[in-house]
Protein backbone atom coordinates (compact mmCIF):
# COMPACT_ATOMS: atom_id res chain seq x y z
CA UNK A 1 0.00 0.00 0.00
CA UNK A 2 1.12 3.29 0.00
CA UNK A 3 2.01 3.24 3.73
CA UNK A 4 5.36 1.06 2.92
CA UNK A 5 6.98 3.66 0.38
CA UNK A 6 8.65 5.93 2.73
CA UNK A 7 9.97 3.32 5.12
CA UNK A 8 12.33 1.25 1.72
CA UNK A 9 13.98 4.59 1.32
CA UNK A 10 17.43 3.64 2.58
CA UNK A 11 19.84 4.66 -0.19
CA UNK A 12 20.29 8.53 0.84
CA UNK A 13 17.79 11.22 -0.54
CA UNK A 14 16.46 9.16 -3.16
CA UNK A 15 13.29 10.74 -1.71
CA UNK A 16 14.19 13.88 -2.80
CA UNK A 17 14.83 13.19 -6.18
CA UNK A 18 11.69 12.54 -7.98
CA UNK A 19 9.92 15.94 -7.44
CA UNK A 20 12.76 17.50 -9.33
CA UNK A 21 12.62 14.83 -11.86
CA UNK A 22 8.84 14.64 -12.17
CA UNK A 23 8.22 18.47 -12.90
CA UNK A 24 11.07 18.02 -15.60
CA UNK A 25 8.70 15.19 -17.27
CA UNK A 26 5.41 16.12 -16.77
CA UNK A 27 6.42 18.86 -19.48
CA UNK A 28 7.85 16.21 -22.02
CA UNK A 29 5.89 13.04 -21.52
CA UNK A 30 7.96 10.12 -22.86
CA UNK A 31 6.38 9.34 -26.47
CA UNK A 32 7.59 6.88 -28.54
CA UNK A 33 8.55 7.42 -31.83
CA UNK A 34 7.06 4.47 -33.05
CA UNK A 35 3.66 5.24 -31.96
CA UNK A 36 1.75 7.16 -35.20
CA UNK A 37 -1.02 9.18 -35.43
CA UNK A 38 -2.18 10.41 -38.21
CA UNK A 39 -4.09 13.61 -38.61
CA UNK A 40 -7.07 13.33 -40.91
CA UNK A 41 -6.43 15.55 -43.83
CA UNK A 42 -7.88 18.92 -44.24
CA UNK A 43 -9.63 19.71 -46.87
CA UNK A 44 -8.47 23.23 -47.73
CA UNK A 45 -9.98 24.04 -51.44
CA UNK A 46 -13.96 24.02 -49.54
CA UNK A 47 -14.79 22.15 -52.40
CA UNK A 48 -17.30 19.31 -51.54
CA UNK A 49 -15.23 17.08 -54.18
CA UNK A 50 -11.89 17.52 -52.04
CA UNK A 51 -13.64 16.05 -49.19
CA UNK A 52 -13.72 11.99 -50.35
CA UNK A 53 -10.30 12.04 -51.74
CA UNK A 54 -8.83 13.34 -48.69
CA UNK A 55 -10.66 11.12 -46.62
CA UNK A 56 -9.35 8.28 -48.86
CA UNK A 57 -6.26 9.06 -48.46
CA UNK A 58 -6.23 9.17 -45.26
CA UNK A 59 -7.78 6.03 -44.79
CA UNK A 60 -5.01 4.33 -47.12
CA UNK A 61 -1.91 5.99 -45.47
CA UNK A 62 -3.79 4.96 -41.84
CA UNK A 63 -3.84 0.86 -43.98
CA UNK A 64 -0.40 0.77 -45.56
CA UNK A 65 1.24 2.46 -41.87
CA UNK A 66 -0.97 -0.61 -40.28
CA UNK A 67 1.09 -3.39 -42.34
CA UNK A 68 4.47 -2.15 -40.70
CA UNK A 69 4.87 -4.44 -37.63
CA UNK A 70 7.48 -2.14 -36.47
CA UNK A 71 4.94 0.97 -36.13
CA UNK A 72 1.94 1.45 -33.84
CA UNK A 73 -0.79 3.15 -35.33
CA UNK A 74 -3.35 5.18 -33.50
CA UNK A 75 -6.78 4.07 -34.86
CA UNK A 76 -8.79 5.89 -37.27
CA UNK A 77 -11.78 6.20 -34.58
CA UNK A 78 -9.33 7.96 -32.64
CA UNK A 79 -7.85 10.62 -34.93
CA UNK A 80 -11.12 11.13 -36.28
CA UNK A 81 -12.15 13.75 -34.17
CA UNK A 82 -9.12 15.87 -34.49
CA UNK A 83 -10.45 16.66 -37.96
CA UNK A 84 -10.33 20.50 -37.63
CA UNK A 85 -9.16 21.01 -34.16
CA UNK A 86 -7.22 24.02 -33.66
CA UNK A 87 -5.45 22.40 -30.51
CA UNK A 88 -1.68 22.40 -30.74
CA UNK A 89 -0.02 19.21 -31.98
CA UNK A 90 1.98 18.13 -28.80
CA UNK A 91 -1.50 18.59 -27.14
CA UNK A 92 -2.93 16.03 -29.39
CA UNK A 93 0.01 13.61 -29.54
CA UNK A 94 -0.21 13.81 -25.55
CA UNK A 95 -3.71 12.86 -25.78
CA UNK A 96 -3.03 9.90 -28.02
CA UNK A 97 0.52 8.68 -26.89
CA UNK A 98 1.38 9.15 -30.15
CA UNK A 99 5.63 10.11 -30.87
CA UNK A 100 4.79 10.81 -34.64
CA UNK A 101 2.14 12.89 -36.56
CA UNK A 102 1.55 12.86 -39.97
CA UNK A 103 -1.07 15.70 -40.87
CA UNK A 104 -1.56 17.55 -44.06
CA UNK A 105 -4.46 19.57 -46.68
CA UNK A 106 -5.34 18.49 -49.36
CA UNK A 107 -6.48 21.23 -52.13
CA UNK A 108 -8.48 20.46 -55.13
CA UNK A 109 -8.25 23.07 -58.14
CA UNK A 110 -10.48 22.11 -61.48
CA UNK A 111 -8.75 18.69 -62.48
CA UNK A 112 -5.50 19.56 -60.12
CA UNK A 113 -4.99 18.41 -56.60
CA UNK A 114 -2.30 19.68 -54.33
CA UNK A 115 -1.30 17.88 -51.28
CA UNK A 116 1.47 18.86 -48.56
CA UNK A 117 1.74 16.28 -45.61
CA UNK A 118 3.91 17.00 -42.78
CA UNK A 119 6.16 14.17 -40.32
CA UNK A 120 6.13 15.88 -37.47
CA UNK A 121 8.44 14.87 -34.46
CA UNK A 122 5.55 15.37 -31.76
CA UNK A 123 7.78 15.62 -28.75
CA UNK A 124 9.56 18.74 -29.99
CA UNK A 125 6.88 19.65 -32.52
CA UNK A 126 9.58 19.59 -35.04
CA UNK A 127 9.03 18.57 -38.88
CA UNK A 128 11.01 15.59 -39.82
CA UNK A 129 9.88 16.06 -43.72
CA UNK A 130 7.61 18.00 -45.07
CA UNK A 131 6.23 17.53 -49.41
CA UNK A 132 4.01 18.66 -51.23
CA UNK A 133 2.42 17.08 -54.37
CA UNK A 134 0.59 18.17 -57.18
CA UNK A 135 -0.88 15.69 -59.69
CA UNK A 136 -3.93 16.02 -62.11
CA UNK A 137 -6.47 13.97 -60.87
CA UNK A 138 -8.24 10.85 -62.08
CA UNK A 139 -8.67 7.79 -60.68
CA UNK A 140 -5.44 6.48 -61.42
CA UNK A 141 -3.26 9.12 -60.01
CA UNK A 142 -5.62 8.99 -56.81
CA UNK A 143 -4.18 5.64 -56.37
CA UNK A 144 -0.50 6.23 -56.96
CA UNK A 145 -0.44 9.49 -55.13
CA UNK A 146 -1.91 7.51 -51.81
CA UNK A 147 0.37 4.31 -52.43
CA UNK A 148 3.27 6.53 -52.84
CA UNK A 149 2.39 9.09 -50.08
CA UNK A 150 2.46 5.60 -47.94
CA UNK A 151 6.00 4.23 -49.16
CA UNK A 152 7.21 8.45 -48.45
CA UNK A 153 6.55 8.46 -45.34
CA UNK A 154 6.93 5.12 -44.29
CA UNK A 155 10.49 5.17 -45.65
CA UNK A 156 10.81 8.71 -43.42
CA UNK A 157 9.97 6.83 -40.79
CA UNK A 158 12.39 4.17 -40.79
CA UNK A 159 14.94 6.16 -41.60
CA UNK A 160 13.98 8.13 -38.30
CA UNK A 161 13.59 4.55 -36.49
CA UNK A 162 16.84 3.29 -38.11
CA UNK A 163 18.95 6.32 -36.47
CA UNK A 164 17.05 5.94 -33.11
CA UNK A 165 17.92 1.90 -32.93
CA UNK A 166 21.75 2.52 -34.04
CA UNK A 167 21.33 4.76 -30.70
CA UNK A 168 20.27 2.64 -28.95
CA UNK A 169 22.40 -0.20 -29.95
CA UNK A 170 25.29 2.39 -29.48
CA UNK A 171 25.87 3.28 -32.95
Amino acid sequence: GPGDGPARATDGGVGAAPQGLERATSEAVELDPLVVAVLPFENLSGSDEAAPFALGLHDDLLTELSRASALTVISRTSVRGYLGSTKALPEIARELGAGTIVEGGVQKAGDRVRLNVQLIDAATDRHLWAERYDRELTTETIFELQSELARRVMAQLHATLTDEEAAAAGG
